[in-house]
């Protein structure tokens, strides 16, 4: 969109008498004095309604008396400011849309220019819109860091005493992306506000407040409440919907694994992999074969472990070329499956995968792990020059999520400590005092 500029009723009227090189006094004509015409073109008069009909009455005589075609409006001239604005941003907001497809930093200038544009033009309503689109814009292409930003501008000036679609889509986002931040105790607040304050809102709403707060429980361990509210997510989604009841069953599995409740999460798995042998959905086909041989191997049953084991790095290459977005996850759990089984260099293999495309695709919480399970293989192992490169790629991350991660920076501690590498632990005391 070019430079747009917005004009009062009165600089319309002047540019308009310039433009068909018509005098004040012509403009007033015999009804309206040439001192009020110059009181509005200066802005220190409010044009009336019945005082733009006069003036458009006059340029109408006055068109054809000097032979000029005139075209502008009564609405034209009685728009307002405030209205010109609105039209404005309406049309950033379809320009946004339109190039909301294309990931490339077209998105990103025109939204610096319409950011610029609502500096002066604080309307509330429209610039919900622009930052709910941003937020959905930056969390398509996983900066999620930026997504929340703009959802939190949004969220920050919306009506949150009634219960709107638009009020609960955006806190559906909220909650969901904090989990992707790793700010879990924000999701769950954000979840809590949302069933605390809307009881009323529809059943499909419900399900989702419930099942993204259990997921923030699961990951700060807190794995009895995350059960617990999984299993009131069950009450609330549709039990033909398939697919989000294996999505709630693998949760409850995976709490049951953390807690080492080998037997109840292996009763979990086996009834998902009845649903999905047939691999018409692969990612739910590897989640579950790996969460099945970490259950295997929580029993001491090895030999189903293998069995698993090699169904999973069967299909593993075609599921890598597919590109899928659950591969970060599908290779950190393998790596954790063979560090479980003491086999460190194909666990290696598998982290560095996994390191890779959690990288590619900015799923910051599986880098942090699968970084902190390279530090122990690797100081297992006393491969320093390795420990190197992942203090490296943490300090990478650190830069990404303007903070350090407290694991991964005392495992390195405790690595450099060990082998009296008093120089190393100095520079990373430095690191960590830039980010206090």
């Amino acid at each position: 969109m070019e430079c747009v500029e917005i004009l009062s009723p009165g600089d319309k009227l002047k540019l308009l008498r310039k433009k068909y090189k018509l005098r004040q006094e012509e403009v007033s004509g015999s009804k309206i004095t040439r001192n009020l015409i110059s009181e509005i073109e200066t802005n220190k008069a409010t044009l009336t309604r019945n005082t733009a009909e006069i003036i458009l009455e006059n340029l109408n005589h006055l068109s054809k008396k000097h032979n000029f075609n005139f075209t502008e409006t009564i609405d034209y001239l009685m728009e307002d400011e405030l209205s010109q604005a609105n039209k404005i941003l309406d049309v950033y907001i379809n320009e946004l849309k339109s190039v909301f497809p294309y990931k490339d930093r077209t998105f990103s200038k025109k939204l610096k220019a319409v950011e610029s544009f609502l500096i002066k033009w604080d309307i509330k309503e429209k610039k919900i819109q622009i930052y709910e689109l941003a937020g959905d814009y930056f969390s398509s292409v996983n900066n999620y860091y930026k997504g929340a930003l703009y959802y939190e501008k949004a969220f920050n000036l919306m009506n949150k005493l009634t219960c709107t679609p638009e009020l609960l889509g955006l806190l559906k986002k909220l909650s969901r992306i904090y989990t992707y931040t790793n700010r879990h105790p924000e999701s769950i607040e954000c979840c809590q506000f949302a069933l605390d304050h809307f009881p009323d809102m529809p059943n499909h709403y419900t399900a989702i407040f419930l099942f993204n707060r259990s997921i923030s429980f699961k990951n700060l361990k807190q794995f009895n409440k995350s059960i617990k509210t999984l299993e009131l997510v069950e009450n609330y989604i549709d039990k033909n919907n398939l697919d989000k009841l294996i999505e709630v069953w693998n949760n409850k599995g995976s709490c049951f694994l953390d807690l080492k409740e080998y037997g109840k999460a292996l009763e979990i798995f086996i009834k998902i992999f009845k649903l999905v042998q047939e691999k018409t959905n692969m990612d739910k086909f590897m989640i579950v074969i790996t969460n099945l041989i970490q259950c295997y191997i929580g029993l001491n049953d090895i030999e189903n472990a293998n069995k698993y084991l090699k169904v999973a790095l069967d299909n593993l290459p075609d599921y890598l070329s597919a590109n899928s977005e659950y591969a970060p996850e599908v290779c950190c759990e393998l790596g954790d499956i063979f560090k479980n089984l003491n086999r460190l260099k194909e666990a290696e293999k598998h982290y560095l995968n996994a390191l890779k495309f959690s990288k590619d695709e900015k799923v910051f919480t599986i880098t942090k792990r699968t970084l902190c399970n390279l530090i122990d293989i690797y100081a297992s192992l006393d491969y320093t020059e390795k420990i190197d490169e992942i203090e490296m790629e943490a300090f990478i991350l650190s830069n990404i999520e303007t903070k350090l991660n407290n694991d991964i920076m005392y495992k390195l501690i405790n690595f450099y400590s060990i082998h009296n590498m008093n120089n190393k632990i100095s520079r990373l005391c430095k690191l960590a005092l830039e980010f206090n």
